[in-house]
């Protein structure tokens, strides 16, 4: 990542032994600025407290040891997937964490985040040298490794400048925002991916973060590096973070399609598919009427990340259940497939989707609270919930499940179960 430039001169201060007792005074006094500061050191100050209080919680655990521009927080891997992906590295190497930002992945590369205390693992022991063409990137860069006791000393470099060490590893997070708006193919990214590509053909391995949504074309041409040998999509809480792409990672291997998906804290699951098997053609497994959906079954969403990679049919044929619809839509079986990629709901009902008819379904069943999903329809989900009557005497929380199957809308009533088919909320 890159950013835009700011002003460096309230970073530089920020970094400098003045600005870290400022940020220590502040901390200690919930929020009160500091005597003694010119304007631009107050902004700064406030702006990072206003940080770590809200949204650098969502990617960091310990949010007031880590400094920000507002663009590159907003680019930044959240520190849990930044961790995991730095898994990938082996240990006892040199990593280069070219457009490094503001360094979240390069602290976790250097181990950094590998335990909970303020400790550095000593297996991990890699040598980090991280690179962007931003000096004020470079400043937080700085600034985050120093509090998680990494030293280090982040080279202002436009990475296409940067000479790549004998026997070095690649770790890249190029701009996708480089053309203005955010960009899912090749074309829009910085550095230009010519650079990119002759980095890693010359590099030991590496692995290059891009979009979710990004989907090389079969003719696509890769120049010097060549194709990537694997692919990663990893979704955290329910939300694709990243994909992945790999050359020469021996974790992974090659010809593969890695789905990596976590719910909560750090435990992680994987599912690696051949890219024979990740195929989708030939659609045995899925259904184009709702006439195999039975009351009394179950019916499972499946983590965003199987559709991102376009996995869902394979997974489907390893656990020999099928699909509503198409790939996209909800997996469905007479029991429960405990898969920790699969949310299973038990049928209640199934009916067309007539808000009337909702209505006066709602009646009867009772429920507390009402949840909704949809898939492959385009459904206001909160305009649909208002018009479910609701009992506030009830302890049962209900699903609304929105889909289409074929050229109907149907919605199917579900609670939700657990892994092994047990009520998982309410009576």
């Amino acid at each position: 990542m890159s950013d835009n430039q700011p002003d460096p001169k309230p970073y530089e201060w920020l970094s400098s032994a003045q600005g870290a007792e400022a940020w220590a005074q502040m901390v200690r006094s919930c929020g009160s600025l500091p005597n003694g500061c010119d304007a631009s050191a107050k902004l700064v100050l406030k702006q990072q407290f206003d940080f770590a209080t809200a949204l650098a919680k969502r990617k960091v655990s310990d949010s007031f040891r880590w400094f920000w521009t507002r663009l590159l927080l907003e680019q930044a891997s959240d520190e849990w997937t930044a961790k995991e992906t730095a898994a990938d590295f082996p240990h006892r190497t040199m990593v280069i964490d070219g457009c490094c930002g503001a360094g979240v992945d390069a602290v976790a590369l250097g181990g950094g985040l590998a335990c909970q205390t303020n400790a550095i693992s000593d297996a991990v022991q890699r040598e980090l040298i991280p690179i962007d063409r931003s000096i004020v990137s470079c400043f937080l860069t700085r600034m985050n490794g120093s509090s998680h006791r990494l030293t280090w000393d982040p080279m202002e470099l436009p990475f296409e400048e940067f000479t790549l060490p004998k026997n070095a590893w690649l770790h890249i997070d190029p701009d996708r925002r480089a053309e203005g708006g955010r960009s899912v193919a090749l074309a829009g990214i910085h550095p230009k991916w010519d650079a990119i590509a002759d980095k890693i053909a010359n590099a030991s391995g590496a692995s290059i973060k891009m979009a979710p949504g990004f989907q090389p074309e079969s003719n696509m041409e890769w120049g010097v590096c060549g194709a990537p040998n694997a692919r990663r999509w990893i979704s955290r809480e329910g939300s694709v973070r990243q994909q992945r792409l790999y050359w020469r990672i021996p974790r992974w291997g090659s010809g593969v399609r890695i789905v990596s998906a976590s719910q909560t804290g750090e435990i992680w699951n994987h599912e690696a598919f051949p890219e024979s098997e990740a195929e989708t053609k030939g659609y045995e497994c899925i259904d184009s009427d709702r006439s195999s959906l039975n009351l009394g079954g179950f019916i499972a969403d499946q983590d965003p990340a199987l559709r991102a990679s376009g996995c869902s049919i394979a997974l489907a044929r390893r656990l020999n259940i099928r699909i509503l619809g198409n790939q996209f839509g909800y997996f469905h079986a007479d029991s429960v497939r405990a898969h920790p990629m699969l949310r299973w709901f038990q049928v209640l009902d199934v009916m067309p989707m007539d808000r009337k008819k909702l209505k006066a379904m709602s009646r009867t069943m009772c429920a507390k609270r009402w949840e909704l999903k949809s898939r492959n329809i385009d459904a206001d989900l909160e305009k649909v919930r208002g018009g479910l009557l609701v009992d506030p005497n009830s302890q049962i929380i209900l699903w609304l499940l929105l889909t289409r199957v074929g050229d109907r809308q149907i919605a199917i009533v579900a609670r939700e179960v657990d892994k092994v088919g047990v009520e998982a909320n309410g009576n």
